[in-house]
């Protein structure tokens, strides 16, 4: 996804500025080495290669007690139903402009309270929902026309009305980041994070999940803020901030190197001695996961404990638990695309797998026959999406 960066000050269509009342918890992160262990988040896995239907591009996934919902192109449709031990059931949702159909699909959020697939597209401007159960739609909304034009990202919130995620500017007057829209009365209820149209013109960051839920919780982030806020009361309040400890990315930082130029911009955030482009933040357990950028191209995971108000930094990444792999990358083959109370969900290239072992040799005989069985994957496989079981 395409996100832009914001102005701290909270302000929404009815309030300004003081944090509603609510203190935030200050987390200061500074760039370390270390390697973080996946047996120290979880305590479990399901390996599960989705099978019955080839899948392309999978863009995400969300899992219920009985069930895996994919988000990718097939034949069938564009997003699929699986048992949870990958059996293919069904498809949904194909790709047009009649009628149940969409262009494209920017998002997909499991809405638990009603037990559907909801699903923002044709250019972030209509929402769906499905029964994953028959794939038959329930009902939809759209927001055309209005200022929420082309959003980027959706979240139920169980009680009929949604957030809406926007990284650009469209129309001429102000726009925000974040709106609580309720389709019942077609009106917007909040609206908060003023967006910085010059910066969000500029710069475009890939990053996922901006907004989620968690154990009845809502949170938005998006990478260039000062934390992470979370939706209560009926409003957004700020849940963590980054302690200024000169590393964090702070609002004066992205005002000294900002530029216009995006590969300018870049460059400027490399030599600026500053973490920045703090992307994919999952909640896991009583902890989040995200990933910074800090200096030339060195990428680092974040891991922060909101209860403690503590943060820790690492520089690698070892499998301990499933093929035995250490990487020094975050998104390579350990994908992280979904979390909720039980369930860390990465998506996983096979092939990547089977590179990786090469340069990790190892002795446990559960890591070996892990490996065996991707190596007897055929090469048409779907991605592998690994189920960890979080700690509790």
């Amino acid at each position: 996804m395409v996100l832009t960066a914001v102005l701290v000050t909270v302000v929404s269509c009815r309030t300004v500025g003081d944090n509603g009342g609510y203190d935030a918890v200050e987390i200061a992160v500074t760039p370390t080495e270390g390697v973080l262990k996946m047996s120290s988040l979880y305590d479990g896995y399901e390996m599960i290669v989705p099978e019955g239907i080839v899948i392309s591009g999978i863009a995400d996934v969300a899992v219920s007690d009985s069930m895996i919902i994919v988000l990718g192109n097939t034949d069938s449709g564009l997003v699929s139903v699986f048992d949870r031990n990958g059996r293919y059931e069904r498809s949904f949702l194909m790709r047009g402009r009649g009628p149940e159909e969409m262009t494209d699909v920017t998002a997909m959020s499991y809405n638990k309270a009603d037990g559907t697939v909801d699903v923002l597209g044709n250019y972030g401007m209509d929402v769906y929902r499905f029964d994953p159960a028959t794939g038959n739609m329930t009902g939809s909304f759209s927001l055309k026309g209005s200022e929420m034009t082309c959003a980027r990202d959706l979240l139920p919130l169980g009680d009929g009305r949604y957030l809406f995620y926007k990284d650009l500017p469209y129309i001429d007057r102000p726009e925000y980041e974040v709106y609580l829209y309720n389709p019942r009365s077609g009106e917007f209820e909040g609206k908060w994070l003023l967006l910085d149209k010059a910066f969000a013109d500029a710069v475009g960051f890939a990053q996922a999940n901006n907004l989620s839920e968690h154990n009845g919780r809502y949170f938005f982030y998006s990478a260039f803020l000062d934390g992470v806020y979370e939706f209560t009361g009926d409003t957004l309040v700020q849940y963590i901030r980054y302690a200024d400890n000169g590393y964090n990315f702070t609002e004066q930082t992205k005002e000294k190197v900002f530029s216009p130029d995006l590969m300018e911009f870049v460059e400027n955030c490399k030599k600026c001695g500053r973490i920045w482009g703090n992307v994919d933040l999952y909640m896991i357990g009583d902890k989040t996961v995200s990933v910074y950028n800090f200096k030339d191209d060195d990428r680092y995971a974040l891991v922060m404990e909101p209860g403690k108000a503590i943060s820790t930094s690492y520089s690698l990444l070892e499998d301990d638990m499933v093929w035995g792999i250490t990487s020094d990358s975050f998104f390579s083959p350990y994908y992280l695309r979904y979390t909720d109370e039980q369930y860390a969900v990465y998506l996983i290239e096979p092939f990547d797998v089977m590179e990786k072992s090469e340069n990790c040799p190892t002795d446990n005989p559960e890591l070996i026959a892990n490996r065996e069985k991707v190596k007897q994957l055929p090469y048409e496989s779907n991605q592998i999406i690994l189920l960890m079981h979080i700690r509790r």
